[in-house]
């Protein structure tokens, strides 16, 4: 039988473990010089990011697809306006405990958002990117209700109400 090329592993427990300054990993003292070689390399080198979904497309129809629609290196940066939603969505809720003064309905939630776009066709708001979706579809609805008409009630009409409730009450 022939002696095996790589020596037992537990006998290298024995031996002290030196670490090396760049990557702290421990080592054997004759494989530290050869490894301190290769991780000073490694170092120093910058290397690119792996793709795999490149190479899974390569060769296919999504390819081409991939190669249209490929993802830019620095993401857009948006202003984070969580506050603004977060005290609307709290106003709103509030609202909709507390009777209006005067009022026989509810009013609506206040809608403050300013990114929303409002479809032309049905009046609904979206976000940027749901809106682009949306809109090319919603315009060749044909049988699509009217869109809802914003109630707007005079002064005049809204102190004989609460005159009319009143007196009712």
């Amino acid at each position: 039988m022939a002696p095996h090329p790589h020596p037992d592993p537990f006998l290298l427990l024995d031996k002290e473990l030196i670490p090396c300054t760049i990557c702290h990993r421990k080592f054997a003292a004759e494989r530290l010089e050869k490894h301190l070689q290769v991780c000073e390399r490694m170092q120093h080198s910058s290397r690119k990011v792996f793709d795999s979904s490149k190479y899974r497309a390569k060769g296919t129809d999504l390819e081409e697809f991939m190669k249209t629609n490929s993802r830019s290196k620095s993401p857009e940066v948006r202003k984070s306006n969580w506050r603004q939603k977060h005290e609307a969505f709290i106003r709103n809720l509030r609202q909709a405990h507390v009777p209006a003064a005067g009022a026989l309905q509810p009013q609506p939630p206040i809608q403050d958002n300013d990114d929303y776009v409002t479809c032309p066709h049905c009046a609904r708001r979206f976000a940027p990117g749901p809106a682009e979706r949306h809109i090319p579809k919603c315009q060749n609805i044909k049988s699509r209700p009217p869109p809802p008409r914003q109630l707007i009630i005079s002064t005049f009409f809204l102190n004989k109400v609460v005159a009319l409730f009143n007196k009712l009450f």
